[in-house]
């Protein structure tokens, strides 16, 4: 029932105002509610019709990647880095796909890219999706490297915290480790 409400106003808007971030909005819901090859049609039109509209791009490459057409994935967030190097979303996204191509080193990279970028803060779901990656694939240092440098600048989930905590302790860092405990 929530898919269909909103589908219908994302659809209504489009209707009544056919822009592309009507469109986009479209696309959004779909995607939101894992309906990969149902938003392939308006994401299509939006990347035909805005040759420069990253989101349109972000949203195939997250098709492409849900879909399991990794390389295709990897070029279509390539793509958004050249009409923006500085994308934080397609930076994210690029990075998860290396981890899942088996390229460790370029995927540590980028993680690092985003971790230390100075000028393009993670949000909290950035910092969230980032941080799993990592544990995902062992980059303990990184987890630690990572909170230290956005305890104070964002918000970070409860959940998140548990993952530093475990990582911390992996790394023998218990007073580190008590120091976060301490603080939620």
């Amino acid at each position: 029932q929530e898919l269909a409400k909103e589908l219908r106003m994302a659809l209504t808007d489009y209707e009544e105002a056919q822009t592309v971030h009507n469109l986009s909005q479209l696309t959004y819901v779909l995607l939101n509610y894992g309906w990969f090859e149902m938003a392939q049609i308006p994401t299509t039109k939006i990347v035909t019709d805005n040759q420069f509209y990253e989101t349109g791009y972000i949203y195939q490459g997250l098709i492409q990647l849900n879909t399991n057409q990794i390389d295709l994935a990897k070029s279509t967030f390539e793509k958004v880095l050249e009409i923006n190097p500085k994308n934080s979303d397609a930076n994210l996204f690029l990075t998860q796909t290396l981890y899942i191509k088996g390229n460790l080193e370029g995927a540590k990279n980028k993680a690092i890219g985003l971790i230390e970028d100075k000028e393009n803060f993670l949000t909290s779901q950035q910092y969230s999706t980032l941080q799993e990656m990592m544990y995902k694939n062992n980059e303990l240092d990184l987890i630690e490297s990572m909170y230290t440098i956005y305890v104070e600048k964002i918000e970070i989930p409860a959940n998140q915290n548990l993952i530093t905590i475990e990582a911390l302790v992996e790394l023998d860092k218990i007073n580190q480790a008590e120091a976060i405990i301490e603080k939620t």
